[in-house]
């Protein structure tokens, strides 16, 4: 299994999701969520024994329906993200993580934000929130 199935199966296992989650892809429907991963370098640390600190970085995207009254819509859809935000901290306290296969371990799981953000409006007030998140792991050496 690819790290983006692995992604895509540990986010879609959130009990707050509406909709299926899919990979790089986001139509403007209510509730429709996404994960795109970030570029960035792959790995940060190299050990004595040839493992490899490795991090793979994520951005959770939903589009909700935004308001330009007052109501509370916004501040509800920022409430909702910010929920969506502690589930990931609670994965970690669980130590729920996605298995990117036998070669990975040393998992830490972590909000790469401390807020949410809007990241785009669209014109039939549906707006596209998103925040990042950072998956660290521990990659054994391939052994021949």
């Amino acid at each position: 299994m690819s790290k983006e199935q692995a992604v895509v199966d540990w986010v879609s296992s959130n009990p707050l999701l509406k909709d299926r989650v899919l990979l790089d892809f986001l139509s403007g429907s209510e509730g429709n969520c996404s994960i795109s991963p970030v570029a960035g370098p792959a790995q940060d640390k190299i050990y004595v024994d040839g493992s490899k600190g490795m991090h793979y970085d994520f951005a959770f995207q939903i589009m909700l329906r935004i308001s330009s009254s007052d109501d509370q819509a916004n501040i509800e859809n920022m409430d909702m993200m910010r929920r969506f935000q502690d589930w990931v901290e609670e994965q970690q306290y669980l130590k729920n993580f996605p298995n990117f296969g036998e070669r990975a371990y040393g998992y830490r799981i972590e909000n790469l934000g401390n807020t949410p953000q809007l990241a785009m409006v669209f014109e039939n007030n549906m707006a596209r929130y998103q925040f990042f998140v950072r998956i660290n792991y521990i990659e054994e050496p391939i052994k021949f």
